[in-house]
C-alpha cells in the first residue's frame, strides 16, 4: 500500500486484504490463461499443428504453467518491499535464469545443470513447465505430463501459502 495510491486505496477499503489479492491473483491467472487460448487456437487453426488427443494435457499443462507463473510473479512481489520500477526487473531476470537453467536457451545447459544439481529440476518452474511440453511430445503415456502438472500446482501451492503469510501481515502506519 505505501507504492502506489491505488494499493493505498484498495488498503482502506472495507474489503479483507486477502480476498483483495487473492481476486488480484484470480484476475492475472484469467488474463494470462485466455492469452494462452489464444496462442493455442492460432497454433492450431493458422499454423495447422495437429495436437491430436492430447490437447487436454495441452490445456492442463498450459492452466498449471499459468498458475505456477502467477504463482511466481505474486511471490516476488510480495516478499520484495521495493518499487515495480525494480520488481519487474528482478523478476525478467529470474524468469530468464530458470529459462537459462532449465535449457530453453542452450540446451546443454539443461543436462549440465540436471547432472551438478539434480533437486534444480523438480523446483526450477520454466523446467516443469517445459517438461510437461515436452513430455506430451516424447511419450506416448501421460504420466510424466501429469507428474510436471503436480509439481508445478504443488510449487504454486507452496508460493501462494508464502504469499498469504506475508501479505495478511503486513500493517501501515500511515499511508
Amino acid at each position: 500500500a505505501n507504492q502506489s495510491n491505488q494499493a493505498a486505496r484498495l488498503n482502506v477499503t472495507p474489503v479483507h486484504k486477502m480476498k483483495i489479492f487473492g481476486f488480484s491473483l484470480l484476475a492475472a491467472l484469467t488474463v494470462h490463461y485466455a492469452s494462452l487460448l489464444v496462442l493455442i487456437a492460432y497454433l492450431r487453426f493458422a499454423l495447422g499443428i495437429e495436437f491430436s488427443r492430447q490437447l487436454g494435457y495441452v490445456l492442463l499443462a498450459a492452466l498449471s504453467g499459468s498458475l505456477l507463473g502467477v504463482a511466481v510473479g505474486g511471490f516476488i512481489a510480495a516478499i520484495l518491499k521495493c518499487s515495480e520500477n525494480i520488481k519487474y526487473p528482478l523478476l525478467i531476470g529470474f524468469s530468464m535464469v530458470c529459462s537459462f537453467l532449465s535449457g530453453l536457451m542452450i540446451v546443454d545447459i539443461k543436462y549440465i545443470t540436471v547432472k551438478a544439481f539434480p533437486a534444480i529440476s523438480w523446483i526450477n518452474p520454466a523446467n516443469l513447465i517445459s517438461d510437461a511440453f515436452y513430455a506430451l511430445y516424447y511419450y506416448e503415456t501421460p504420466g510424466r505430463t501429469l507428474l510436471n502438472i503436480s509439481l508445478q500446482l504443488g510449487l504454486a501451492a507452496v508460493l501462494f501459502g508464502i504469499i498469504a503469510l506475508v501479505v495478511r501481515r503486513q500493517r501501515y502506519a500511515s499511508l
